[in-house]
């Protein structure tokens, strides 16, 4: 499950008149992000911050501090520049608000450039298509022994955080599917007690950011399931309370990105629910204000990134960092603010490097790996890597990449 320019907040200065005609100007105060590296052995590694301020990352680094500091309510995102020579690295934690206190826990995780796995369900053969992708070239191959059996009409897939385990849900059979993934090779190994039961036809799964959680909206019977993972094997068992009775027809749902607030689009009653959820044990609770309506949908899809939702492509909220709750509006320029990631959406998603974008043709039985060099921040450029197009299964319905 599926970056983002920030949006930027304007900075009211405040003047006042004192005894004598002196003038005091306040100002919101400013605080510094910084973060760790592991794992990085060779040079060429560069990030942003907010697409301006761009800082490299010498070979054997461990810390990182942007120089510029964020005014108090200002969002940040740091991306990738350029990836190191020979490894790959992934970013965590690098998007929010500024608060109170500097931001200090961004991640860059790096490891040799051995490559990462992409997972795509195919609806029309019943099977999970698997191959590797080249870190740095893009090229993809077939994982020994894909395609993977999974139930009837396999469509929305997830994995936990660790990338120990792969779920799939089938739609027409109302399952989860289990796997183990070996990070060795690939190969998906059906988990003890698989499938999983689920409510009427599962349409979207997702993770909880700590990997203890599997959520999953049920279209048919409008539900929301809620499964405790076991750490060890990956399997499933609904929580008390599950499943729970939300809006009319769910189709998608997402979590934001401090794991604290869960939304569902509701098809049927053209709203969309936010929850607060429960890290301990699960459960969800309504957040004020929800449901919210939602006014000329254009297709179904829910997508998160920087405190932001965005619903069919074109309507827009703002995330209440305390409460959950969501406040529409109409960003200025909105191809730049999700040109440069797709989170979450059902025909196509970034790597985990943000490097190569996956394209699904379901028509056509196939993907296509496409690669991110250069253009503006807000327009990158695409080209096609070498063997860009691979056959998959039939109706190829959505794709996840994994970082092993």
């Amino acid at each position: 499950m599926r970056y983002i320019p920030s949006f930027f907040l304007s900075i009211f200065i405040l003047t006042g008149c004192g005894g004598g005609g002196s003038s005091t100007t306040l100002s919101s105060p400013a605080y510094t992000v910084s973060g760790t590296v592991s794992g990085l052995g060779s040079d060429g590694l560069s990030i942003s911050l907010n697409a301006k301020d761009t800082i490299l990352i010498a070979n054997g680094a461990t810390t990182f501090t942007f120089p510029t500091a964020l005014t108090q309510g200002s969002r940040y995102l740091i991306d990738f520049n350029t990836q190191p020579k020979d490894h790959t690295c992934k970013l965590t934690f690098n998007s929010g608000m500024i608060g109170s206190a500097a931001i200090s826990d961004v991640q860059i995780l790096c490891s040799p450039a051995m490559g990462q796995y992409v997972y795509v369900t195919n609806s029309g053969s019943d099977n999970i298509s698997a191959f590797t992708l080249h870190a740095n070239t893009g090229a993809m191959a077939p994982v020994a022994g894909s395609p993977f059996p999974a139930g009837s009409s396999p469509q929305s897939i997830t994995s936990t955080p660790s990338k120990k385990f792969l779920y799939v849900a089938n739609f027409k059979d109302n399952s989860i599917s289990g796997y183990l993934i070996n990070a060795s090779n690939g190969v998906l190994t059906p988990m003890m007690g698989s499938p999983f039961v689920t409510g009427k036809a599962p349409s979207d799964i997702t993770v909880d950011q700590t990997g203890q959680y599997l959520l999953g909206v049920n279209s048919d019977d409008n539900t929301i399931s809620i499964y405790a993972i076991d750490p060890s094997s990956g399997a499933l068992s609904q929580i008390t309370g599950s499943p729970v009775k939300i809006g009319n027809r769910p189709t998608n749902l997402q979590m934001d990105g401090s794991g604290s607030f869960v939304y569902v689009v509701n098809d049927g009653d053209q709203t969309i629910a936010g929850y607060f959820f429960n890290k301990n044990n699960g459960s969800i609770t309504s957040t004020a204000g929800s449901p919210y309506p939602l006014s000329s949908m254009n297709g179904i899809g829910l997508q998160y990134a920087n405190q932001i939702l965005r619903v069919s492509g074109t309507i827009y909220f703002n995330i209440d960092p305390s409460s959950g709750a969501l406040t529409p509006f109409s960003p200025t320029n909105p191809v730049c603010s999700w040109e440069t990631l797709v989170l979450n959406d059902r025909n196509s998603g970034f790597d985990t490097t943000g490097t190569f974008l996956i394209n699904i043709n379901q028509g056509g039985n196939s993907i296509a790996v496409l690669s991110r060099r250069g253009g503006s921040y807000c327009g990158p450029t695409y080209s096609k890597t070498p063997g860009s197009t691979y056959a998959t299964g039939i109706a190829p319905f959505s794709a996840l990449a994994i970082f092993p």
